[in-house]
């Protein structure tokens, strides 16, 4: 592994959504064009040394709990949709 980025954290400081995004189709079409954006700025030998984690609630409609995505491993950090140890007080 050459990288482990925090997702939502990196969404949030791209621009990529707002801290008040909702769940739904919109979030997972931002979501999946932010990962897109990502794994072409990393080209594919750096995607495929890079993993990303979601802090997560529930399992995503659209994507597994772990798996690749553009050459990127993806996991989703399942029970607290809020796992910054800032923000958690």
């Amino acid at each position: 592994m050459l990288w482990l980025i925090d997702g939502y954290n990196l969404m949030h400081a791209a621009g990529a959504i707002d801290k008040h995004a909702k769940n739904g189709r919109t979030f997972h079409r931002k979501r999946r064009r932010f990962l897109d954006v990502l794994a072409g700025a990393l080209g594919a030998d750096r995607a495929a040394r890079t993993t990303i984690v979601f802090d997560a609630k529930k399992p995503p409609a659209d994507f597994p709990v772990e798996g690749t995505y553009q050459g990127m491993s993806i996991i989703f950090a399942l029970g607290d949709e809020d796992a910054d140890p800032a923000s958690n007080g």
